[in-house]
Parts: C-alpha cells; sequence; structure tokens
C-alpha cells in the first residue's frame, strides 16, 4: 500500500494517496454521490414559485400633455 501524502497548505490540508486502487477514493466518491443527491432533494423541496412581475406603468399623462400643447 502507498503511503498517504500530506500537504499543508495555507488553504488547509490536502490529502493525496498515489495508489490509483486506494479503496479510499471510492468511499469518498461515494459520500460525494450521496450528498449530491440529498442536496438535490433539498433544493427541489424548497423550490418557490417565480415572483410575478408587474406590467410597466402606462404614460398616459404625457400623452395627454402633449395633446394639450398641439391644440
Amino acid at each position: 500500500m502507498a503511503p498517504l501524502v500530506v500537504v499543508t497548505t495555507n488553504r488547509g490540508p490536502w490529502k493525496l494517496c498515489p495508489n490509483y486502487d486506494c479503496p479510499g477514493k471510492a468511499i469518498e466518491a461515494e459520500e460525494k454521490a450521496r450528498k449530491a443527491e440529498e442536496r438535490a432533494k433539498a433544493k427541489a423541496a424548497g423550490k418557490k414559485a417565480p415572483a410575478k412581475r408587474k406590467a410597466p406603468a402606462k404614460k398616459a399623462a404625457l400623452k395627454s400633455k402633449s395633446a394639450a400643447k398641439d391644440k
């Protein structure tokens, strides 16, 4: 079994395993998939209807003023 290499940086430790057949990688992939499913369920349950948009205000006041100036 290959040793686990830990690299410590400002952003936190990186745990690297150079073994491509590492059982830890399979476990991490399963956990990642499970968490993604949970997030998708929570997102679907929390969806709201989109907000309704109001129609823009009509500019009737400007038309009446310009009509009054023309007369």
